[in-house]
């Protein structure tokens, strides 16, 4: 492990033996402790979602346990789109027939369903005949809100479902008094019920583009940005304590001007560092409960020396280190497999799943293990450093 730490780590710092030392021995202790130990599967399907534990895994049309594998098929004709309460709920999209006599309008119309371990799928009546779309976007890590939209034929218009609590809150950006058309995307909401999104509307003045924080209490704020926000970024996910909120905006013109970003709860702004090498565009797509990591990912610039897109960790701080090089540290045999995008992440920060490359070129899912995520980046950040001062 010691050759491969320091071929890792000389193009950071150019390390004394004795400080190289230091850091194959921290390096063997994590990796040979159970508590800490670190590790990649791959998955025969692609993820879309990890419970709070990290233990449960959700695909498109099944879950599956890290303890006792696939658990079936829990969305029947639906579609899986979110999970929560520990892997014991989970929200999805179905097409239900619609019912006489209304069927003369049209034969079908979608709906959101909740499915709860033990009791099945129960449709949430959110579409009808007369809004004929609902869709789920979110569903809390604790397994309590659900954040959706209705479309009704002038819009779509967002709530948020309390699933144990009843009852549905109508979610607003908070702009736009003037507006003629609306449609909002509650793409993420926290533990506490504090919903993020983008909204699209059209006002007297022309289309607009906006990224939101919403909660109950206060209604809705927009989120900072450099400059005009656009409908293929913003805000994608939000901490479980609603600390923290994570996504991408346009810093720079072109796409490489993308970059990964993170706002705190007032809506201010702050952006992520890039990942040496990789100078194109960068996306922080899942956070951990409390908002000490956030993971994401980094892309080249398309050229014929481009590495192609890469997981990265930011830590508090906002620095990037490419998951690929934590766990190859750690004594994980990666076999070939380049994990190239992340879909979620466990509240404790330590299991991450997403897709990637296998060692055959095909695109597979994969989950991630790594220690407590403060001694995993402490290697990446300040192992090397501290180890260099020491005598």
């Amino acid at each position: 492990m010691g050759s491969l730490v320091l071929a890792l780590f000389s193009a950071i710092s150019p390390a004394s033996r004795r400080a190289a030392a230091r850091i194959t021995a921290a390096c063997a202790v994590l990796a040979a402790s159970p508590a800490l130990a670190a590790g990649l599967i791959p998955l025969d399907f692609e993820p879309i979602d990890v419970s709070a534990d990290g233990q449960v895994v959700l695909g498109a049309d099944a879950l599956w346990s890290r303890s006792a594998g696939h658990l079936g098929d829990v969305g029947g004709d639906g579609t899986l789109v979110a999970l929560g309460a520990e892997g014991g709920r989970a929200v999805g999209t179905v097409t239900l027939p619609v019912p006489p006599p209304f069927d003369f309008l049209r034969e079908s119309y979608d709906d959101i369903f909740v499915w709860n371990e033990g009791m099945g799928i129960d449709p949430l009546d959110a579409g009808s005949v007369d809004a004929w779309i609902a869709r789920p976007f979110d569903l809390s890590s604790n397994g309590r809100y659900l954040s959706g939209t209705v479309y009704a034929g002038g819009g779509l218009d967002a709530y948020l479902w309390d699933l144990d609590g009843g009852g549905r809150t109508f979610v607003s950006s908070g702009s736009g008094s003037g507006t003629s058309f609306r449609s909002v995307e509650p793409l993420a909401v926290s533990n506490t019920g504090v919903v993020v999104g983008r909204e699209f509307r059209i006002e007297t003045s022309g289309s607009v583009d906006d990224y939101f924080r919403w909660d109950a209490a206060g209604g809705g704020i927009s989120l900072q940005t450099p400059a005009e926000p656009s409908g293929n970024d913003g805000p994608l996910a939000i901490s479980a304590d609603a600390s923290t909120i994570v996504g991408s905006v346009q810093v720079a013109p072109g796409d490489a001007g993308v970059r990964a970003v993170r706002w705190n709860a007032a809506g201010e702004l702050s952006v992520l560092t890039g990942l040496p090498g990789y100078n194109g565009r960068s996306v922080a797509s899942a956070v951990s409960a409390d908002g000490a990591v956030i993971a994401g990912t980094v892309e080249g610039l398309g050229s014929d020396a481009d590495p192609g897109s890469t997981v990265v960790l930011w830590d508090r701080d906002g620095e990037a280190h490419a998951l690929e090089v934590l766990l190859a540290a750690l004594g994980v045999d990666l076999g070939g497999f380049s994990l190239d995008h992340v879909e979620a992440i466990s509240d404790d920060g330590r299991t991450i799943v997403g897709r990637g490359t296998n060692g055959l070129g095909e695109t597979q899912g994969f989950l991630a293990i790594i220690p407590e995520p403060g001694t995993a980046l402490l290697i990446g950040l300040g192992l090397l450093g501290l180890a260099a001062q020491k005598p």
